[in-house]
């Protein structure tokens, strides 16, 4: 007897695990259906359909940095949908440890017009562009750099050498 209630006991086990699991993988296919992703991308959004693809992974990442130096992370953007769709390119998981933050300047391109320029990076996580509008069929070419500026009139030693990163994300809009 005490062999049976083992049995069912696994069998149950296994029924709720296997229940889970097709949970799981519906939950998984209905997002990986609205959103197609290459390289380690980060793409948030509801009810849109588009492709990101990220050439080497959705990290920008510089380290040791100095003055003059630069960080870039390209990408594109597909709206493979049936209805144009307006998104925003945010940042998150970001790290800027930088005293004097406004030497981190940010610049998007689209393409090979500059859609964003001059403001400094950001210290936390949000959008860094304003709200784009791709069509039905459409795919665009971005660019983010990010720019440790170089300020004669001041001091910058203390964030000499110091690294910042940050994952990039598209967010539709509502």
């Amino acid at each position: 007897m005490e062999k049976n209630n083992k049995n069912v006991i696994i069998q149950s086990v296994i029924l709720v695990a296997s229940f889970i699991l097709i949970a799981v993988s519906t939950s998984y296919a209905f997002f990986t259906a609205n959103f197609e992703t290459t390289g380690d991308s980060g793409v948030s959004a509801t009810a849109a359909d588009l492709k990101v693809k990220f050439t080497d992974g959705a990290l920008i990442n510089a380290t040791n940095m100095i003055p003059g130096d630069v960080a870039t992370k390209s990408f594109t953007v597909q709206n493979t949908g049936s209805q144009a769709i307006k998104f925003k390119i945010v940042v998150k998981n970001v790290v800027n440890g930088f005293k004097r933050p406004q030497d981190l300047k940010v610049e998007i391109k689209e393409g090979d017009s500059v859609i964003k320029t001059g403001e400094s990076f950001p210290t936390a996580a949000g959008p860094i562009s304003d709200l784009i509008t791709i069509a039905v069929g459409e795919t665009k070419s971005y660019e983010i750099t990010i720019t440790y500026v170089n300020d004669p009139d001041n001091n910058q030693n203390e964030d000499m050498e110091k690294n910042v990163s940050a994952q990039v994300f598209i967010e539709a809009a509502a």
